[in-house]
């Protein structure tokens, strides 16, 4: 943009590529490796395969694993997205006091940070993969209420807990790894838990959101996708409580 003593400068879109701004991971991933997959979009919507893996030879997620500076900047840049949710979440939910929170897939932990800061009285588990925890720094105000848990959440997750955490995780996945991961869910969960579901809904009408795009991008990048509150991987957590807060 240029100012009106004709100086250049960042407009709000430019502000993104600082350095300094916790969208900076976000802007070089979304337009390096994502983008890249988007030229295979049509060879994978014909071979039922993701476009990433169709570009660079594996799957989204062990393309991370086998590259831990790269897997670093995708939990920055998720966490980055996080920050944004989190006070909606916090809002719309009233976590039990001295309850136990398991944040599945949860990444950093950037919104199980978030949670346990607003509800003093309740402990996080932060369940992801181990090279995932690893990597996790725990800062001392939250040492003594937050546990790191290395899982495979397709095998397990830790059980006997009272709020179970999916954010942004199930729209990774097709329908029938949802089905996995819900049933490892239900399994862990005692008959008083809670499942809290967080996803960008698709709308149930013709109208305009975010999420339709989004819907795309999942099926490029992981081969998963958005779906609506009703969709077909629900009922895999009956006889269980449930919340779905919209983030669009």
């Amino acid at each position: 943009r240029v100012d009106s003593s004709l100086c250049y400068g960042l407009d709000a879109i430019g502000e993104l590529l600082r350095l300094d701004n916790s969208f900076h991971d976000l802007v070089r991933l979304y337009g390096k490796e994502f983008h890249q997959a988007w030229d295979n979009l049509l060879p994978a919507i014909k071979s039922g395969d993701s476009a990433f893996a169709l570009t660079f030879g594996m799957e989204h997620f062990d393309y991370l694993t086998a590259r831990p500076a790269l897997a670093r900047r995708f939990d920055r840049s998720m966490a980055a997205t996080t920050r944004l949710i989190a006070d909606r979440l916090n809002a719309v939910y009233n976590f039990p006091t001295t309850s136990t929170v398991v944040d599945i897939g949860g990444g950093n932990g950037e919104l199980l940070r978030a949670v346990l800061r607003r509800n003093q009285d309740i402990r996080g588990v932060l369940a992801d993969r181990d090279h995932v925890v690893a990597s996790v720094v725990i800062e001392p105000g939250l040492a003594d209420r937050l546990t790191l848990c290395p899982v495979d959440f397709f095998v397990e997750v830790p059980a006997g807990h009272e709020v179970y955490l999916l954010a942004r995780v199930l729209h990774d996945w097709n329908n029938e790894d949802c089905v996995r991961i819900l049933r490892v869910c239900r399994q862990a969960c005692g008959p008083a838990a809670v499942v809290l579901i967080i996803e960008r809904l698709l709308p149930d009408r013709d109208t305009e959101s975010l999420a339709i795009a989004w819907d795309m991008q999942m099926l490029t990048i992981t081969g998963g996708r958005e779906r609506t509150s009703t969709a077909e991987v629900v009922p895999a957590l009956v006889g269980f409580q449930a919340a779905v807060p919209r983030l669009s």
